[in-house]
């Protein structure tokens, strides 16, 4: 009879154990955990498939690069990726004269993102082959500060933005 309680008591202990185990896993990934890393060395190996951003030496003489990459992990994940580049005064305008040259904006949103000094741009949805609101991407530029900014943002479970772009490039892309 001993023998008996002692293997229902390690079997009730390992059923215990297995209950806790399973409910910490899903704790684990429902509970979103952002984590932000600004480790300019793994930029071009994150950006592989995102080819319209500019890879670090195709940037030309900037003087200071600010790299965000933000993770939110659990069961609704999304990440962003931004990119400051600060550029000399001639350095820039040579720069932002070939942001025309090589990107497309999207023509049904015509508007002008306002968000600290940058005036920041959507890019065409078709010829980059993003998704609102799921896939975004924008380029950026501020006049006062020299800098150009490349913003990508990707959530495959968001419906939608919100009422603002800026608060979304504010709290959603981890400005």
């Amino acid at each position: 009879m001993k023998k008996f309680y002692k293997i229902l008591c390690i079997i009730i202990s390992l059923i215990i154990v297995s209950i806790l185990v399973y409910f910490g896993v899903i704790f684990y990934n429902v509970f979103p955990k952002k984590r932000v890393f600004e480790d300019i060395k793994i930029y071009n190996e994150l950006i592989q498939d995102v080819v319209f951003l500019p890879k670090v030496g195709e940037l030309n003489n900037y003087s200071d690069l600010n790299f965000k990459y933000t993770r939110n992990k659990g069961v609704f994940s999304w990440y962003s990726y931004i990119l400051k580049v600060t550029y000399s005064e001639s350095d820039f305008k040579v720069e932002k004269s070939k942001i025309d040259e090589n990107y497309y904006f999207d023509k049904n949103f015509s508007d002008v993102i306002e968000v600290d000094t940058f005036k920041i741009k959507l890019l065409d949805f078709e010829k980059y082959e993003l998704s609102y609101p799921k896939y975004l991407a924008f380029v950026g530029v501020s006049e006062s500060t020299n800098e150009i900014v490349y913003i990508y943002y990707k959530d495959e479970d968001l419906d939608t933005i919100g009422d603002s772009w800026e608060e979304f490039i504010i709290e959603n892309c981890n400005w």
